[in-house]
């Protein structure tokens, strides 16, 4: 699971298709989406021109939403969109996609599509390296980068702090092949969506260490394999600047540089007006919508996209580790009006939310599996806190101590801790309509602001709430990638599961659906599971996040990606 920036976090893995349809063309003022459809399923806007009409050099002005804490992607605060968008520039990637979310190698990385075998009745993947592919400080990549990847991020050695250990977990050896370039990975059980494993890989050098694992990044990249390098740092202006790899043996990049400013969310919109950054991510933010669609030369660029908003559910907190007393808030908020609320002002008709964790709404897979426990139903909820011990007393409820199962809370008011991010008015609003909707069964919510820049190392990563709200991120995997946000804990570590709680029925499901190799099964075993998940009250999905972008006009080969994967060699400006 990828954590985006705008408070948002990704899933590595939920493949969907257009959530919203775009204009036409490839953009331009006045362009907006429409409703959840599947028209236009793989198609993006990214203003797509051939390479030698590509202007070169310049620098591209790429907003981030904080100061980054971690660029390692692998490791649990390093789990952020923001780290993501500087490391795609600099770490092998070995997979693409395009617009439809259709895989191919990347022969950048490796020389042909890796070999799928069965050998003694076990899943086994060869990979062969392009012998050209070496990292910054000097080696080859080689097959002792994988190898140190898995037993990183295989969960046995408790040193590290993975954000998921998923599919690397499965896997029984890495070794090398015929030579150091050839790797092969063996599987002690069948997994369908190996081509997740190994993305981003580090070098050998980061994953041999925990401790450079766990903090040799957090201050700046200390090696790179990709078109980009990085160049410098300047922590009082928080930005981040990359270069073109002197080294790379790909396709040139145009762009001389890319400067990565973290701005908060709020004031991005003016900073795109005055010139300061070259684009900024709208998604479902209607006051910032409406700002960019008045800004001359800015393009409205737009394509479906596997992310969604929610609401994370720490079920570790005291006030609400009682699942009955989880399950009566779910019933409490209305996640329909919470959709219409927020996507409406966005262009987007009949909005309503979404019900399922896994699968986006025209997905092939998506079924709405939210039935009781994700059922507005305000009276049940209100019968059942009562029940579990949660009386009212004048406008609020306090525990009365009659209850087994939430007794150690007796005389206390049942108060949820919600904690949002400085500067993001999405998630301030959606705060305020759950509290004004809670407020109903008469649930008081106090909304705590924290600061952006440590919203999850200090706070989600932590458990140091009751409730929160970001967005899931997703990519090319919906099961693997979701799978690190459900599963139980693995010692005393709940990985990129911030809901804190989990329960072997639901590791069960998650881990047969994982082991399909057939499509049409492993949807069956993943709503099996997310039936599961919603009976536990862990994240209350409430809608599809637009992937709106407003770029500058002469910005191309860059925008609403979808499912593309971001080519930093043809990004850049129009000649």
């Amino acid at each position: 699971m990828r954590r985006a920036g705008r408070a948002a976090a990704t899933l590595a893995g939920l493949v969907g298709v257009a959530t919203i349809v775009a204009g036409c063309g490839s953009g331009g003022n006045g362009n907006s989406p429409t409703e959840q459809t599947t028209a236009n399923v793989g198609q993006n806007q990214i203003k797509n021109v051939p390479y030698d009409q590509v202007a070169q050099g310049g620098n591209l002005n790429y907003p981030v939403s904080a100061a980054i804490v971690q660029f390692n992607t692998n490791e649990l605060d390093g789990n952020t969109l923001d780290a993501v968008n500087v490391m795609d520039a600099l770490m092998p990637t070995l997979f693409l996609t395009d617009a439809v979310n259709n895989f191919r190698f990347n022969p950048d990385y490796l020389t042909g599509e890796p070999a799928v075998t069965t050998v003694n009745g076990h899943q086994t993947v060869t990979y062969e390296i392009n012998p050209k592919a070496k990292w910054l400080s000097g080696p080859q990549i080689s097959a002792q980068d994988f190898i140190a990847q898995w037993k990183a991020l295989n969960g046995k050695n408790p040193a590290y702090k993975p954000v998921t250990t998923t599919g690397y977990d499965d896997v029984t050896s890495v070794v090398q092949g015929k030579n150091a370039q050839e790797v092969v990975v063996t599987f002690n059980k069948p997994f369908g969506e190996w081509r997740s494993l190994f993305e981003l890989l580090y070098p050998a050098s980061t994953n041999n260490n925990p401790n450079t694992f766990n903090t040799g990044w957090a201050t700046k990249p200390i090696d790179s394999a990709g078109p980009f390098q990085f160049a410098s740092l300047d922590s009082k202006a928080q930005t981040y600047t990359i270069k073109p790899n002197p080294g790379w043996w790909g396709q040139k990049p145009k762009l001389a540089s890319i400067t990565y400013r973290a701005i908060d969310p709020a004031a991005q919109a003016g900073a795109l007006n005055n010139n300061e950054i070259d684009f900024l991510d709208v998604g479902p933010d209607a006051a910032t919508y409406a700002q960019v669609r008045s800004f001359p030369g800015v393009d409205l660029r737009v394509a479906g996209g596997p992310n969604f908003r929610h609401i994370t559910v720490n079920g570790s907190s005291p006030m609400i580790s009682d699942l009955t007393t989880r399950q009566a808030l779910s019933m409490a908020i209305d996640r329909n009006a919470i959709a219409k609320a927020m996507l409406t002002p966005l262009g987007i008709r009949n909005a309503s939310a979404l019900n399922n964790h896994i699968y986006m709404k025209n997905q092939v897979g998506y079924q709405d599996n939210s039935a009781p426990t994700g059922v507005y139903n305000p009276a049940k909820a209100a019968q059942m806190l009562t029940q579990q011990g949660w009386v009212v007393s004048g406008a609020n409820r306090v525990n009365s101590g009659s209850v087994p199962a939430t007794a150690s809370m007796k005389g206390k008011q049942l108060k949820i801790n919600f904690v949002i991010p400085s500067g993001v008015p999405v998630s301030l609003n959606e705060a305020k309509l759950i509290q004004a909707q809670l407020k109903q069964v008469n649930v008081a919510v106090d909304i705590n602001t924290v600061d952006i820049n440590h919203f999850f190392d200090q706070y989600v990563s932590l458990g140091q709430f009751d409730m929160t709200v970001f967005s899931y991120i997703g990519t090319s995997f919906p099961i693997s990638g979701s799978a690190g946000t459900y599963l139980n804990k693995v010692g005393d570590s709940w990985n990129a599961n911030f809901s804190r709680v989990g329960t072997p029925e639901i590791d069960q499901a998650l881990n047969t659906a994982l082991q399909q190799l057939d499509q049409k099964q492993a949807i069956v075993q993943a709503n099996n599971a997310d039936k599961l998940i919603w009976n536990e009250v862990m994240v209350l999905p409430t809608y599809q996040r637009p992937d709106i972008w407003a770029v500058r006009n002469n910005v191309v080969n860059f925008g609403a990606f979808g499912f593309a994967t971001p080519n930093y060699t043809m990004m850049g400006f129009a000649k």
